[in-house]
């Protein structure tokens, strides 16, 4: 058998999930995650084994139980040339955003799978304001509930190793219950700007139900996805 010749010869495979456990193809990579969710969707993989184009059809919904549980999501995606490119990506449930993304990545049935952490890359995310109480304990075991959380834009470019970030996030009269704490904050309102992989907190506002209020401000300077130094002035006023 000339294994070349056939490693480059045009193919066609469909792989198909329903109700895939995400936990359970974690595992199957190698990479064990707790987390909860399930798959139902197509895999397509044209081409050759060797150069493939693979496009993907998905959607994930939540699976109850584990340590992390995943939101309800859909993606759909193409890999060809060197770049996955995410056409679309919903997040619904607790968290309501769309991305778009372009990723550097080289897949190979052959020689595998290999992340370009030096080649541009571009993703984009709109996030919406949800219209209801979001726990986000199940994903941040810190804090209880959230009602009216962070909506804005967010752009990355660069590359992996050196990203830059843009965007802005704004909260606006929002209620948070922190774990183990009796107070709740109400009429929490926030913007966090990322200029020149710097996040800037320009302002931040909360009242705690029991008549006292906080007010801070400040920035994070980022190198890569890291944090390298910080700055947070805040003032508290009858709080506890």
């Amino acid at each position: 058998v000339d294994w070349t010749a056939a490693l480059a010869s045009p193919f066609e495979a469909t792989l198909t999930a329903y109700g895939y456990e995400v936990s359970s193809l974690a595992r199957s990579l190698h990479y064990p995650l707790d987390v909860g969710g399930a798959i139902d969707g197509a895999v397509v993989m044209t081409g050759s084994p060797a150069v493939p184009r693979i496009d993907v059809a998905a959607s994930v919904e939540p699976r109850e139980g584990a340590r992390f549980v995943l939101p309800s999501l859909r993606l759909e995606g193409t890999y060809e040339a060197g770049e996955f490119r995410v056409a679309q990506m919903e997040l619904r449930g607790d968290i309501d955003a769309d991305i778009s993304a372009a990723v550097p990545v080289q897949i190979s049935l052959v020689d595998g799978i290999r992340v370009m952490r030096d080649v541009p890359l571009a993703v984009d995310m709109t996030i919406r304001r949800p219209d209801r109480a979001v726990k986000l304990g199940r994903y941040w075991r810190r804090v209880n509930v959230w009602r009216g959380g962070f909506h804005g834009r967010v752009s990355v470019r660069g590359t992996i190793n050196e990203p830059r970030l843009g965007g802005e996030l704004s909260m606006d009269n929002a209620e948070i219950q922190v774990a183990g704490m009796v107070e709740t904050f109400r009429d929490v309102s926030a913007r966090v700007s990322f200029v020149d992989n710097v996040a800037q907190l320009t302002t931040l506002s909360a009242n705690s139900n029991g008549g006292g209020s906080l007010r801070a401000s400040g920035s994070v300077r980022l190198d890569g996805w890291s944090p390298t130094g910080y700055r947070i002035d805040v003032f508290l006023h009858d709080l506890w």
